[in-house]
């Protein structure tokens, strides 16, 4: 082995001081560039993976808002149904007792209509009746004179 060593020109003393640079240079390489890249590598990972949480419960707090909404607007609409066939109904009512009054006066306004023309003929009747009692005396009245 150590002909080979020779062939190849490996010096030992310096293989051996190489080795041990290499292992200070890896203890120091550890130490503060490899342990502190992967603790801010694990940090981004938790920062990642935390903000994919947050992302996901964004997503269903979104989803139920959206049902949330639907229903809000759902019960809106049906109350707004609601709301239009209860005006529709007292709007019906409230027609049907204007008409049934309208009705009512109409009728009322009749009879009185029937009433006073009732009582204008019969005022007419009278005054006739006065004004052919008056022409019967002036006529008698007229034919005593011519007689006398």
């Amino acid at each position: 082995m150590e002909e080979l060593a020779k062939v190849f020109g490996v010096d030992w003393k310096l293989l051996l001081v190489q080795l041990i640079n290499f292992g200070i240079l890896l203890f120091i390489l550890q130490r503060f560039l490899y342990k502190p890249l992967l603790k801010i590598i694990d940090d981004r990972k938790a920062i990642v993976e935390k903000g994919v949480g947050d992302a996901e419960e964004a997503k269903v707090a979104l989803e139920k808002a959206g049902e949330e909404s639907s229903l809000i607007v759902d019960g809106a609409k049906k109350e707004a149904r609601d709301y239009l066939n209860t005006t529709k109904n007292d709007a019906a009512l409230i027609k049907e007792k204007i008409m049934a009054d309208v009705e009512k006066e109409k009728e009322r306004v009749l009879k009185e209509a029937a009433i006073s023309a009732k009582r204008m003929e019969e005022e007419a009747i009278l005054k006739s009746k006065e004004s052919i009692s008056k022409m019967a005396v002036l006529a008698a009245e007229k034919i005593l004179k011519e007689k006398h």
